[in-house]
């Protein structure tokens, strides 16, 4: 569910995997681009700030045993 531009995903939107996956949030040409939230079907989350797809900028990355990250990410990676 959401917008489209061009055949893409691309402002606000929603999307479910096969595997399982979700994602929740702002889009660009197709892309997870903007604030953001993925959940990943083995109970992880990440909330936070997106670039061309990946992690990047500032976000929260929790496990299910309640651990948690919050900083920066660069190009899907801790920074």
């Amino acid at each position: 569910d959401g917008e489209w531009k061009d055949g893409r995903y691309h402002g606000k939107g929603k999307w479910k995997f096969p595997s399982g996956n979700g994602y929740e949030g702002e889009w660009k040409d197709g892309l997870k681009h903007g604030q953001g939230t993925f959940k990943w079907a083995n109970g992880n989350s990440y909330v936070g700030d997106w670039k061309d797809g990946k992690k990047h900028g500032k976000g929260t990355f929790k496990w299910p045993n309640g651990s948690s990250y919050e900083g920066e990410y660069k190009d899907d990676k801790l920074h």
